[in-house]
């Protein structure tokens, strides 16, 4: 539940997803197989990315239209629970599915940094 409204977060082949009553509001798409940003269409500022800070840095750091929006890090070192401060003007869907992709991204370095096969 996000507000009042069920939604569904998933992932077919490549895509992050978020839908609504099975309409996709929101997608991730990888931008290429050696690249470590990722794309997002459907929110409310255009050309909206996700990347990571750094090789290795455990922050990511989303852009519109290349100016920062926001940054998901892990609430403290000892955790990898993600914690981020999004603008007023971020529609509480939007704001979720963000930092939602962005902890599936964590968790997916994380498996990967363990010898892990990253999911």
């Amino acid at each position: 539940m996000i507000g009042s409204e069920t939604w569904h977060l998933g992932k077919q082949g490549r895509v992050l997803f978020a839908e609504i009553d099975g309409v996709r509001r929101f997608t991730a798409r990888k931008r290429g197989f050696f690249s470590g940003t990722w794309d997002i269409s459907g929110t409310s500022n255009p050309g909206v990315e996700i990347r990571r800070a750094g090789v290795f840095s455990r922050t990511y750091r989303i852009f519109t239209q290349g100016a920062p929006l926001a940054e998901v890090r892990n609430r403290s070192f000892w955790t990898s629970q993600p914690s981020a401060e999004f603008p007023d003007r971020t529609p509480l869907p939007e704001a979720v599915f963000l930092l939602w992709v962005a902890f599936i991204l964590k968790r997916r370095d994380a498996a990967a940094s363990s010898g892990g096969s990253g999911g």
